[in-house]
């Protein structure tokens, strides 16, 4: 009895063991960040479920992910500057032929028969993600590692945003981080693609900003510019040379 409870202990701390480390499985909304010039690392964090985005409209709107411990910072990258780090985001369900890209506001198109390319190039990051230890869903791997995502999808720099020929010939999956140190944040779009044997349309589905403290807001909304304060006290005081003027008539 004592033996069968040992082994189902055991059993069961590995089954939770697994589920833990159940990363950047295929429906999941990965974001990599890493220097475009190679020879450093690269920051993979998985922000989640999300292959139900098909159309416009069903992702969610002014969601804060990735951030925290999964956060990624410019510490992570010794000797690199915001301006040699890109982000890219990418998500795939093989059974479905289904892949989804970041790219710029201008649309985006994959290339001819290239989805097989990208799931290979997919499956093979991520077994090479699963055995890195995670802080939070993030892990920090080698640039260098036959099986990383610069190696795989920026085919060692030759197809920097083009996840591995997927997005092709333009190669704009990638968005510089050097932005960040005035602006705060990057914004890109998320392109939806179903069309595993011919050349496709990308169809937008959301909105990425990625921003400055290491998070990705899906959906952002419009913030709410404040009015400074001596712009309402000069429309209060204008107010009141009306309010006088129409006394004094």
């Amino acid at each position: 009895m004592k033996k069968f409870i040992a082994i189902f202990v055991a059993v069961l701390t590995l089954g939770l063991a697994a589920q833990a480390t159940a990363y950047f499985e295929e429906g999941h909304l990965i974001r990599v960040v890493y220097d475009k010039n190679g020879g450093g690392v690269e920051v993979a964090t998985d922000l989640g479920e999300m292959r139900t985005w098909t159309t416009p409209g069903v992702s969610p709107s002014n969601v804060i992910v990735g951030d925290g411990e999964s956060a990624w910072d410019l510490s992570m990258f010794p000797g690199r500057s915001l301006n040699d780090l890109v982000v890219e985001y990418y998500a795939i369900v093989y059974g479905t032929y289904d892949a989804w890209t970041s790219g710029p506001f201008t649309g985006q198109i994959s290339g001819n028969r290239k989805f097989t390319g990208f799931n290979s190039a997919a499956g093979i990051t991520r077994v090479y993600y699963n055995t890195l230890v995670p802080t939070g869903s993030r892990v920090v791997g080698a640039e260098s590692h036959l099986q990383s995502h610069y190696t795989m999808f920026g085919k060692v720099g030759l197809s920097i945003g083009g996840f591995n020929d997927f997005i092709y010939p333009q190669y704009n999956g990638e968005e510089n981080l050097g932005v960040l140190s005035t602006q705060g944040y990057v914004d890109q779009v998320l392109y939806f693609y179903n069309v595993p044997n011919s050349v496709g349309t990308g169809v937008p589905v959301a909105i990425l900003r990625t921003m400055a403290d290491g998070s990705t807001i899906i959906n952002p909304g419009q913030p709410v510019v404040p009015v400074p304060a001596s712009i309402l006290l000069l429309g209060s005081g204008l107010l009141g040379l009306i309010g006088v003027r129409r006394k004094n008539s």
